[in-house]
């Protein structure tokens, strides 16, 4: 008798196995790719992002301020309506005609200002950058990029080192009122953190002059939102694994690890401690 041709149950279940144990295999390679990919994306990012505020600071004279608010120490929240530094650099950033819709008589967060406030500009999101929709377990995280997250940002500019609310005096070089000269950051550009990454984006957006834009080496990389206790501004981090990508002043951008000493690191958030540090400590 002639056998037709074609699968037995057998060997139909062996193909499935090996195709899943190829699977297998090739699925932490695929993962790996991708986020190497997104790393490459936030690492070109603040790229773009340090060179702006050397376009600005070239045309100015000063890096932009931190926010501009005539009260007194700002906390976490938007009790205050103050313009973000990221507003001020638009116009380097080839976003003009978001810079041309923003009403600076009024504050990010008033009506005359939702169009720019909602408007999502790839270059201030990091692929890899989550939201959390959830504020108590189980939590929910999604895509900072996904529709309904617009006008998000997944960098934030150092405004201290140590973690305080953002006042008028702060060592970094983002702060309230702040007017930041290349000569004013006496530890050098190379040492000084100026820009990092934010794991959760606030929702506050890239307009607003708060924790959603500013944040502080005082506290350690990829610190939970549940170790933190209330009213503070926050610290950096990012979700690439064990650590967080900065841009530096001297226009350099570097991954830190999670694992770095904290007193080097908040070294690295003040612009004129007067201290020494070796590259080879982070």
């Amino acid at each position: 008798m002639t056998r037709k041709a074609g699968f037995s149950v057998v060997e139909f279940l062996v193909v499935l196995a090996i195709i899943a144990i190829l699977l297998s295999l090739l699925l932490p390679t695929f993962m790996r790719g991708r986020e190497a990919a997104r790393r490459i994306n936030c690492y070109n990012s603040l790229k773009q992002l340090i060179l702006a505020t050397h376009s600005y600071q070239a045309s100015h004279g000063v890096l932009p301020s931190g926010c501009v608010d005539p009260g007194g120490p700002l906390a976490d929240v938007d009790e205050k309506n103050r313009m973000s530094w990221i507003t001020s650099l638009l116009p380097y950033m080839e976003q003009t005609g978001v810079y041309n819709s923003i009403d600076f008589d009024h504050g990010p967060l008033d009506v005359q200002n939702q169009t720019a406030r909602m408007t999502t500009i790839a270059t201030l999101i990091c692929p890899s950058s989550e939201i959390k929709l959830e504020r108590d377990p189980p939590y929910y995280w999604i895509a900072a990029n996904q529709p309904g997250q617009e006008g998000l940002t997944s960098y934030a500019g150092c405004h201290h080192d140590v973690e305080a609310p953002i006042g008028e005096y702060d060592h970094g070089v983002f702060y309230r009122n702040s007017r930041i000269r290349p000569i004013d950051v006496t530890d050098g550009l190379s040492q000084t953190i100026t820009i990092g990454e934010v794991a959760d984006p606030s929702k506050l957006g890239w307009t607003s002059g708060s924790r959603s834009t500013l944040r502080n080496t005082g506290r350690p990389i990829n610190q939970t939102e549940a170790e933190l206790p209330g009213g503070v501004v926050g610290g950096f981090g990012g979700r690439h694994g064990g650590g967080a990508i900065f841009a530096f002043g001297d226009g350099s951008v570097r991954f830190i690890k999670e694992s770095i000493d904290p007193a080097v690191y908040r070294l690295l958030g003040h612009r004129s401690d007067g201290e020494a540090i070796d590259d080879s400590s982070y």
